[in-house]
């Protein structure tokens, strides 16, 4: 089973040979070999290949995980949320998932209840109104009057409960209608706001002031990093730029990982490299730029980590103490283009390619 796997691990990284275009051309044309199926009338060679495909496919995700600086000790994490806590939204959320897939079984593509829910949100009612018992049949200007409706009749119970005065019927009929014009009224009032043709210069003023490169603090080199995904061929690329203070070219660095990352992940990796750069160039204080709000916020102590590269982040805190100063900053990506453009080149690339004070 190994050596298929390992014959199998062939064919999912790819390459011009006669053995792998065959297989490829007959059984996965659209597709990689993870992804592939047995297919109709195959060979034995095919089916004994397939045999072994689960393997690959926990190879290829064990490849994608990014590995840490330092080795943190291992913990326990929560895989139904990003940051690993335990909540009881993600647990119901799960709860729910096993319940409809025990009940309905693998036929059913929840593409009804989405298209439920997908009516319940876009109904023009304010905020936090729940109403779940609607028919196709009903239009949404009816939606929105039952619903807001419904909440007409909620306060006036509780106005009662409590010892107030009650809404006769028509009264709560009134106040109903009126509630919705307001909102309605509102929400036509932002929609002109956002239209008004002085928006669009000041977007673009403030574009163009993101797109410029801010120089870093006095005696402080900025290292800006970026990542790049070729999801086709299972790579990605990452590019790192460092300036000092002027602007002037420190060096700069294009690089091919050649394994199926994820957005974030690759992110991660450009920090480390940025840094890595800085480290073997013997800087003393730098500023760490990139345009992953996530991994920024991480680094700053804003919030937690994702659970994909909390040992990554905390792998990159353990690196730059070893630098010495090292701030943290984020930027758009309209303001890291450059950075974004060397990282696109990298999957032109055999190796790693790095410029000490020119121009690449």
């Amino acid at each position: 089973m190994a050596l298929l796997a390992k014959q199998g691990w062939h064919l999912q990284m790819g390459s011009e040979s006669l053995v792998y275009r065959i297989p490829k051309a007959k059984y996965f044309p659209t597709s990689d070999f993870v992804h592939a199926s047995i297919g109709h009338n195959p060979s034995y060679t095919w089916r004994s290949l397939i045999s072994a495909q689960s393997l690959v496919i926990e190879a290829e995700l064990i490849k994608s995980i990014p590995l840490s600086a330092i080795l943190p000790v291992d913990k326990m994490v929560w895989a139904e949320t990003s940051n690993g806590n335990f909540t009881v939204r993600s647990a119901y959320k799960l709860a729910v998932n096993l319940i409809t897939s025990a009940t309905c079984g693998t036929t059913s593509d929840g593409s009804s209840l989405r298209k439920f829910w997908k009516k319940i949100w876009s109904l023009p009612i304010p905020h936090k109104l729940w109403f779940v018992m609607m028919t196709n049949a009903a239009g949404e200007e009816k939606c929105s009057q039952l619903v807001t409706t419904a909440l007409a009749l909620r306060s006036n119970r509780n106005e009662i409960l409590y010892g107030g005065e009650g809404k006769t019927g028509p009264a709560m009929s009134l106040w109903t209608t009126h509630y919705l014009q307001e909102y309605c009224s509102a929400v036509d009032s932002c929609l002109h706001a956002t239209l008004d043709p002085v928006q669009p210069l000041l977007d673009a003023q403030r574009k163009s002031l993101l797109s410029i490169w801010s120089p870093p603090s006095a005696g402080l080199f900025k290292i800006n990093v970026d990542g790049a995904l070729f999801s086709s061929k299972k790579q990605a690329g990452i590019g790192v730029v460092i300036r000092d203070v002027e602007g002037r070219l420190k060096a700069t660095l294009c690089r091919k990982i050649k394994a199926p990352l994820g957005s974030l992940e690759v992110e991660a990796k450009a920090y480390k490299a940025g840094l890595l750069l800085a480290k073997h160039l013997g800087l003393r204080g730098v500023m760490l730029e990139g345009d992953s709000l996530i991994i920024s916020n991480a680094l700053k102590w804003f919030t937690l980590s994702p659970t994909s590269v909390d040992a990554f982040v905390e792998g990159l805190h353990e690196l730059g103490a070893e630098i010495g100063v090292v701030n943290f900053s984020h930027v758009r990506r309209i303001g890291n283009k450059s950075t974004y453009i060397l990282a696109r080149q990298a999957q032109n690339l055999v190796k790693d390619v790095i410029w000490i004070e020119e121009i690449p």
